[in-house]
């Protein structure tokens, strides 16, 4: 028995049974970098807020910078 020619697969290399790379929902991403503004903003009146905040100020810096850089 002969395999089925997948020269018009698009993603060859790749299983389609894979599971996708980021396991969570896209609206999580948008949940995060809220926050992150969020702990900005309450930072100005609290500094500690920026340290509660980083984890989430971080992915806002990492999204920004990939996001615009070009």
């Amino acid at each position: 028995m002969t395999k089925p020619d997948d020269s018009n697969d698009p993603q060859p290399a790749r299983g389609r049974e894979e599971p996708p790379l980021f396991q969570h929902p896209q609206w999580t991403v948008g949940v995060v970098l809220i926050f992150a503004l969020v702990a900005i903003v309450a930072g100005l009146q609290n500094p500690v807020w920026w340290i509660i905040g980083f984890p989430c100020i971080l992915v806002l810096a990492v999204y920004t910078w990939v996001r615009f850089r070009g």
